[in-house]
């Protein structure tokens, strides 16, 4: 089994939505992040989960939630359909509406894009197996395909919740 060995800045533990955002965030700001992740793609309930209906971006008419989310969820409703909710209607009683249907294979191959272009070190197929708090930071031991990793950051963002 090979044994591999990093050392980053940030360390995001689970690839679900707030992960991926949380690592995209991390590397666009100049900060060596890596991402573990137990499954094959990113986004978590979006994609893997088959819930690929994100929301709610908006309320009583304007838009209250922007960032990276949005940036990759308008870029696959760009890629698929291009239709968006009339956000401009508004009824508390079906807030569901606001809701925008994404092809999750799409989205998760954009988060993956997003991932990488923000220099984002990607480890699927991994899973943690001990983590322990250092007078540095963090030491996690991870577990994949024919292969152990241990990684020390930093800054530890647990994701998988």
């Amino acid at each position: 089994m090979e044994h591999m060995k990093d050392d980053v800045d940030v360390l995001v533990v689970g690839g679900g939505t707030a992960g991926t955002i949380a690592a995209i965030q991390g590397g666009r700001a100049g900060l060596r992040t890596a991402l573990v992740e137990s499954g094959s793609q990113l986004g978590g309930v979006t994609t893997t989960g088959g819930v690929s209906f994100p929301g709610l971006f908006h309320a009583w008419g304007k838009q209250i939630v922007a960032g990276i989310g949005w940036e990759l969820v308008m870029k696959a409703v760009a890629l698929d359909s291009g239709q968006l909710p009339d956000f401009s209607v508004f009824s508390p009683e079906r807030h569901w509406m606001h809701q925008i249907r994404i092809n999750g294979p799409v989205y998760a191959a954009l988060a993956e894009e997003a991932c990488t272009q923000a220099g984002v070190q990607l480890h699927f197929y991994e899973i943690p197996t001990q983590i322990l708090e250092t007078d540095r930071g963090w030491k996690i031991e991870t577990v994949g395909k024919n292969l152990r990793r241990t990684i020390l950051t930093k800054q530890l963002i647990e994701g998988w919740s």
